[in-house]
């Protein structure tokens, strides 16, 4: 499986590789740092998780859900290979949070946040991939 990181903090971006890799479920991790990186990536290449803040440079965790909710759905790409989304946010204003994760995303974990906290995320994922229980 394949993974993408959105992150404008390289040692987030790093960090969050690393945990993602320790899992043991994807081949591939990838990172970039904006938004138009981000869709440029999304559009080339499937994902199965995309780790995506809500906060970054010249296009926001927002329009990135909003360009991957268009590429998946008025694009007829095959829907059911969208990508499984973790949003992480250190914006302290739940209203913007909840707004923009309403466009399909399993999970939503605040900024700071452990590796704990982090891995918990992931294997709500993992355990819903493609309706199987593959972790434990």
């Amino acid at each position: 499986m394949k993974a993408l990181i959105i992150d404008d903090r390289k040692r987030i971006s790093e960090s969050l590789k690393l945990l993602i890799s320790q899992s043991g479920y994807f081949s591939n991790v990838s990172t970039v740092t904006n938004g138009i990186d981000a869709c440029e990536e999304i559009k080339k290449d499937r994902y199965d998780l995309i780790v995506l803040d809500l906060n970054l440079p010249e296009m926001g965790g927002k329009e990135v859900l909003q360009y991957i909710e268009r590429l998946y759905h008025l694009e007829e790409r095959n829907k059911e290979n969208y990508p499984h989304i973790m949003l992480i946010s250190g914006d302290l204003d739940l209203g913007k949070i909840d707004n923009a994760s309403q466009i399909n995303v399993e999970q939503v974990l605040t900024k700071p946040f452990s590796a704990k906290d982090f891995n918990h995320k992931l294997y709500a994922i993992l355990e819903n991939l493609n309706g199987e229980i593959i972790a434990a």
